[in-house]
C-alpha cells in the first residue's frame, strides 16, 4: 500500500469513510479519462460545435442535400448487407486469381 502521509483512520468508520471517498475520486476520474477516450463522444461535441458556427443558408444547403442523398445512401448499404457473402466471394476469387497471375508470370 501507498503511504498518503495522511494519519491512519482511528476507527473502523473513518477507514471505510476514507475508502469511500477515495472510491467516489477513482470513479469521477475514470468518467473522465473514460469521456477524453470516447471518440465518437468527443466528435459529436465537435461536430454540435462546428455546427452552431454554420450560417443558415448553408446549414439549409447541408440538410437539403442530405435528405436527397440519404435514401440512396441507405439503398447502397442495404444492397451491399444483403450481398455481403457473394461480394466477398468474387473478391477472394479475384484475388486468388491475381496471385495465380503473378506466380505464372514469375515461373
Amino acid at each position: 500500500m501507498t503511504d498518503t502521509g495522511a494519519p491512519a483512520p482511528a476507527t473502523v468508520e473513518d477507514a471505510r469513510q476514507r475508502v469511500e471517498q477515495t472510491r467516489a475520486e477513482l470513479t469521477e476520474t475514470l468518467e473522465i479519462v473514460t469521456d477524453k477516450l470516447d471518440v465518437k463522444k468527443q466528435a459529436k461535441a465537435k461536430l454540435r460545435d462546428v455546427g452552431q458556427s454554420i450560417p443558415p443558408p448553408v446549414r439549409h444547403g447541408i440538410d437539403a442535400t442530405a435528405q436527397t442523398v440519404r435514401p440512396a445512401v441507405n439503398s447502397a448499404l442495404s444492397t451491399a448487407r444483403s450481398r455481403r457473402g457473394p461480394t466477398l466471394l468474387a473478391v477472394a476469387a479475384v484475388v486468388l486469381l491475381l496471385v495465380a497471375i503473378r506466380r505464372w508470370h514469375r515461373s
